[in-house]
């Protein structure tokens, strides 16, 4: 969501990915891929005898590569990306710059990287709204898209990485981002959702449920046998003995499942699992109790009591439309 390599390299050419960097960096803040597949909403007119938003409908939120927003989704995103112990330190620039260790098992742990590709579709999102807020919702991330591609889109046109990134939005919206970048693009400050997203009517729950847990995590060795990466030292894996480092050789006297987190899902606490291992050539059997963690998961709801400027942009944000600004004649 493991080889370790302590070879080191002393002939890497970094120019070509500092260039790759800033180009993966202006694709993934501003034409981020959702992370799922939602529906469209494609929401109808609605009179005065509409149903008030007072009955809150918890949906979620995901942006897709044309700046579309689309509700009741699975939030993956989000929790994914704060999920994610890296996260409270890697920023999306260097998520960006360090992208080549990505083929390191290590490199991809929860605790030592983040993905660009989903902090960048975040920030995307939240960028695109306080273009919204800023511009009466005149303007969009769209627009910011289009000027980078009239800006640089040219042959020997280049661009310098975040900086003209954020200039663009600047430009487009008519004030400063620097503050916005500096402390969420360059750097892990933790990203203001609620004020962010209030803009726009909507709010952040969080959402607690229990789900089975194994208690210990695997991963590959460069043989690519399936060994034992971390065991939880509370958990019932560890009373029973189980070792990092441990080889997995059956599971409930079969093969392992082909789908880890698909067989875990379908668990129930208390349930046995039979371990069959090899511990420095020795073949060991282990009976491990499933257990459960606490799991919390993101989701974002129409604020009821939203004004009307953020009911409009949160309108333009779930149409992916702009309101262009209307003259009043004295």
């Amino acid at each position: 969501m493991q080889i370790v390599e302590d070879k080191p390299y002393d002939d890497i050419n970094i120019t070509p990915m500092l260039d790759l960097a800033d180009v993966l960096l202006v694709i993934f803040i501003l034409m981020c891929t959702a992370a799922v597949q939602g529906l469209k909403a494609d929401l109808p007119q609605g009179s005065p005898a509409t149903k008030s938003l007072a009955e809150k409908k918890v949906k979620a939120i995901t942006i897709n590569t044309e700046g579309k927003v689309f509700l009741d989704t699975s939030p993956v995103t989000l929790s994914e990306l704060e999920a994610r112990p890296a996260n409270t330190w890697q920023s999306a620039e260097q998520s960006s710059l360090d992208a080549w260790l990505e083929k390191y098992p290590l490199y991809n742990r929860p605790t030592n990287s983040i993905s660009y590709y989903t902090k960048g579709q975040v920030l995307g999102v939240l960028l695109d709204i306080l273009i919204r807020d800023r511009t009466d919702d005149e303007h969009s991330l769209d627009d910011v898209v289009r000027l980078m591609n009239e800006e640089f889109g040219k042959p020997n046109k280049g661009y310098r990485d975040s900086l003209d990134v954020r200039l663009a939005a600047e430009k487009v919206a008519g004030g400063s981002f620097e503050d916005f970048f500096q402390r969420y693009v360059a750097s892990a400050e933790r990203l203001p959702y609620q004020h962010i997203l209030g803009l726009a009517g909507l709010e952040l729950k969080t959402v607690e449920r229990r789900r089975p847990s194994l208690g210990f995590s695997l991963g590959r060795d460069a043989a690519g046998a399936l060994v034992v990466r971390s065991v939880d030292p509370d958990s019932q894996a560890a009373q029973v003995g189980l070792r990092s480092g441990d080889a997995i050789l059956t599971w409930n006297r079969g093969e392992p499942p082909r789908d880890l987190e698909e067989w875990l899902n379908a668990q129930k606490k208390g349930n046995t699992l039979h371990l069959g291992i090899r511990r420095e050539e020795q073949g060991l059997s282990l009976d491990i109790k499933i257990g459960e963690a606490l799991e919390s998961s993101y989701v974002i709801a129409e604020n009821a009591g939203a004004g009307e400027k953020a009911r409009r942009i949160r309108e333009g944000l779930l149409r992916g439309t702009t309101q262009p600004v209307t003259a009043f004649v004295q």
